[in-house]
C-alpha cells in the first residue's frame, strides 16, 4: 500500500476528457493507500467527484468565472497553497520517503507557475516532485520560456503516442529539454466494474425502444454533439448502408437501428432528428429521445439529448459502437468503454483511437476489435464513404457470427470476449506503471 502525498491542481471548469484522466489517476493512487487531495474551483465538477470517491477536496481559485487566469491574486494563492502543501507532508511523521510529496497539475498555467516557482525555491524543488498530465495535442510553449518549465518538471505525462507526437512535431529543442521525463500512460477505468444497474433504478425511456432482438441490430454513438464528432456524416453514412442491405436483401435483419446518445453542444439534438428525418421520412420524439424512421420501420436513427442511466444497459442492448469524430481523440474514454463492454468498435482513425482499439478485423480470427474508415482524405465525401464501408463490414461478420453462434470457434462470443480482452489492458490497474515511475527513484 502506498504512504505518499499527492495533491492535484486542476483549475477546469468542465468535466472533460482530460478532467476523468486526472481524476482517474487520483481514484488508483486513492485505492492503493496514498493520501490524495484534489484542489479547484468551487464550480469545478471534479471537487465533487473526488469527493464522492472518498478523496480530500480543497478550493484553490486561480482563475475568475469567466475562465481567465486571476493574475497576482491567483499567483499569491498557489505560492501560499504551494508552502502550506510543503508543511502539511510531515503531518503522518516517518521518514522522507514516506513524506516526499507529488504534484499533479493538469492545467498549462499551473503546470509552468509551479515549474518555475520550484526553480526559485530550492525547498520545493527538493521536496516535492512535479508531474505535469498533458491531456491536448495542441502546443502551449516553446523556446527558453518553455525549456525553464522542462527544468522545473520531473515527468510530462501523454494520454497516446498521437499525443507526444504532436506536442513535439518539429520542436527537437523542446524534446531534448524533457528528454527521458516523458512517459505516454493511456487512459484507464474500470467501467464494467460499475456498470449493474441498482435495483428499482428508474428506467431511460430508450429502454422502452430498444432491445437486443433476432431480427434487429444495433450500433450505438456516444458523444458531444459537436462537428468533430462526425454525426451527421455518420448518420448519412448508416442510412445508406442500411437501404442498401434491406433493399438488397442481404441482411438477415429486419430492422437496423442508430442510437446516438450525448449533449447538445455545438449542434442541438434537433438539428441532428431533422438531418435524419429529412432521409428516412418519419419522425417522433419522447421527452429527450428524437427518433426519425423509414415508414415501415426497417430502419430507424434514435438521438438522446442528455445521460443514459445506466449507460452500460443501452451498451448491452447493442451490437457494435460506433466513432465517428473527425478529429482529436486525444484520450478516447469511450473507446475504453466500449471495449469492456465487449462491444466490436466502428472507427475512423485519426487521434489515438487506432492506437486504444487495436487492430483492425480483417478475418483473423485471433485479433481484430475494430472496423476502421480511414480518413487520411479529409474531404467529407471520402469520410462518409470510408463510414460506410466499415458499417457494412462490421454488420456482416458480427451479423454471420451471431446466425453461427454454436460454433465456438467462429461465434460473436469470441468476438466479443476478444474485446473484452482489450478492454481489460485499460483498466484501473494499468495506472501502476506511470505511479511505480513517479514515487521510484526521485527521493534525493
Amino acid at each position: 500500500m502506498g504512504t505518499h502525498k499527492h495533491f492535484l491542481l486542476s483549475s477546469n471548469r468542465w468535466y472533460s476528457a482530460a478532467t476523468e484522466y486526472a481524476l482517474r489517476v487520483c481514484e488508483h493512487l486513492h485505492g492503493q493507500g496514498h493520501s490524495v487531495r484534489i484542489y479547484s474551483h468551487a464550480e469545478s465538477p471534479i471537487l465533487a467527484k473526488g469527493k464522492a470517491l472518498g478523496m480530500e477536496t480543497q478550493l484553490l481559485a486561480l482563475r475568475r468565472a469567466n475562465g481567465r487566469a486571476l493574475g497576482v491574486l491567483g499567483l499569491i494563492n498557489l505560492i501560499v497553497t504551494l508552502f502550506r502543501m510543503l508543511s502539511a507532508r510531515d503531518d503522518r511523521g516517518g521518514d522522507s520517503r514516506s513524506s516526499k510529496l507529488y504534484i499533479w497539475v493538469l492545467e498549462g498555467h499551473e503546470h509552468a507557475l509551479v515549474s518555475l516557482l520550484r526553480t526559485v525555491f530550492s525547498s520545493l524543488r527538493r521536496n516535492s516532485v512535479l508531474v505535469r498530465l498533458r491531456m491536448q495535442d495542441r502546443f502551449d510553449g516553446g523556446g527558453l520560456f518553455g525549456a525553464l518549465v522542462a527544468r522545473g518538471t520531473d515527468h510530462l505525462v501523454f494520454p497516446s503516442e498521437y499525443a507526444r507526437a504532436r506536442f513535439f512535431e518539429g520542436r527537437s529543442a523542446l524534446a531534448a529539454a524533457y528528454g527521458d521525463k516523458v512517459t505516454v500512460q493511456y487512459f484507464c477505468k474500470d467501467f464494467y466494474t460499475n456498470s449493474v444497474p441498482a435495483m428499482g433504478a428508474r428506467q431511460h425511456e430508450i429502454f422502452d425502444l430498444v432491445e437486443k432482438m433476432d431480427n434487429s441490430f444495433t450500433f450505438v454513438a456516444v458523444a458531444r454533439f459537436d462537428p468533430i464528432k462526425g454525426l451527421a456524416l455518420l448518420i448519412e453514412s448508416f442510412v445508406h448502408f442500411s437501404r442498401e442491405r434491406i433493399a438488397a436483401g442481404e441482411s438477415p435483419d429486419k430492422r437496423i437501428r442508430l442510437v446516438i446518445c450525448g449533449r447538445s453542444e455545438n449542434i442541438k439534438a434537433e438539428s441532428l432528428w431533422q438531418h435524419a428525418a429529412a432521409m428516412l421520412g418519419n419522425q417522433s420524439r419522447k421527452n429527450n429521445v428524437y427518433l426519425a424512421s423509414s415508414p415501415s420501420a426497417e430502419v430507424a436513427v434514435f438521438i438522446i439529448d442528455g445521460f443514459v442511466d445506466p449507460l452500460s444497459e443501452l451498451l448491452r442492448r447493442s451490437d457494435c459502437a460506433v466513432i465517428s469524430s473527425l478529429g482529436s481523440e486525444v484520450i478516447c474514454r469511450t473507446a475504453v468503454e466500449f471495449l469492456q463492454m465487449g462491444l466490436p468498435i466502428v472507427s475512423t482513425t485519426v487521434g489515438s483511437l487506432v492506437e486504444t482499439i487495436g487492430q483492425d478485423f480483417l478475418g483473423n480470427e485471433e485479433s481484430g476489435c475494430g472496423f476502421f474508415a480511414a480518413t487520411e482524405d479529409s474531404g467529407r465525401q471520402s469520410v462518409a464513404g470510408a463510414l460506410e464501408d466499415a458499417l457494412t463490414r462490421a454488420h456482416s461478420v458480427i451479423a454471420a457470427k451471431r446466425s453461427n453462434s454454436d460454433d465456438s470457434d467462429s461465434s460473436l462470443g469470441s468476438l466479443n470476449e476478444r474485446c473484452r480482452k482489450r478492454g481489460g489492458e485499460f483498466g484501473l490497474a494499468g495506472f501502476k506503471p506511470l505511479v511505480d515511475r513517479v514515487t521510484a527513484g526521485r527521493m534525493d
